[in-house]
């Protein structure tokens, strides 16, 4: 089985049409959710502890021992990076905390491999080359520990840079952003079937000081 979570209906939509999902009647703790044969996608809503929820929500709906990937897609901001690039994590750090977790990007994707980093308010100055957004350390966290490695992987397609802002993002725009990163967010999934196959067990997200 493989989870995906996206914080927006408009990053959802494309992703819907694409795998031709369907919905979950009554949704997921309250949250709109879409289901096919071997894959569940969950629109959680922005931020740390809708995440978590939808985390949780995802991980009561699979009770087969089999293995379990994950995926997060959505909209992040950085420094320079041109709007519509996107970033496959090979690292996560929550701002607040300092936690980070070692991520291990699958190889041969086709976009660029950088860190993100995950804030609770919206980020205008960019401080550092990482790519920042609002969800996915309390994705990190919430997996569970042993899933293998590479079971875990976060997609962000740039939507604001210090050239652009974020006041001219709007849900077509997210949606167009998605749209035109379905081919790796394809990709991604087709290994992840593979590796969902394979059961392969080791660590999905390591800790690191």
């Amino acid at each position: 089985m493989i989870h995906v979570v996206v914080a927006l209906r408009s990053e959802a939509r494309p992703l819907v049409r694409l795998f031709d999902l369907k919905p979950l009647p009554g949704g997921l703790v309250g949250r709109p959710a879409f289901g096919g044969p071997d894959l569940r996608l969950i629109v959680s809503g922005m931020g740390k502890s809708r995440t978590a929820l939808a985390v949780e929500g995802l991980s009561a709906l699979h009770k087969a021992p089999s293995a379990v990937a994950w995926l997060n897609v959505g909209i992040a901001g950085h420094r320079n990076l041109p709007v519509g690039e996107a970033v496959l994590a090979d690292g996560v750090v929550e701002e607040a905390t300092g936690k980070s977790w070692r991520l291990h990007p699958i190889r041969g994707v086709s976009c660029r491999i950088g860190p993100v980093c995950t804030v609770g308010t919206v980020e205008e100055r960019y401080p550092t080359e990482a790519v920042y957004e609002m969800e996915a350390a309390s994705l990190c966290a919430g997996v569970p520990d042993v899933i293998g490695a590479g079971f875990l992987q976060i997609l962000k397609v740039v939507s604001d840079n210090q050239q652009t802002g974020t006041t001219q993002i709007t849900a077509e725009i997210v949606e167009e952003l998605i749209e035109r990163q379905l081919e790796v967010v394809e990709w991604l999934i087709r290994e992840l079937r593979t590796k969902v196959g394979a059961g392969a067990i080791g660590v999905d997200a390591e800790r690191t000081p």
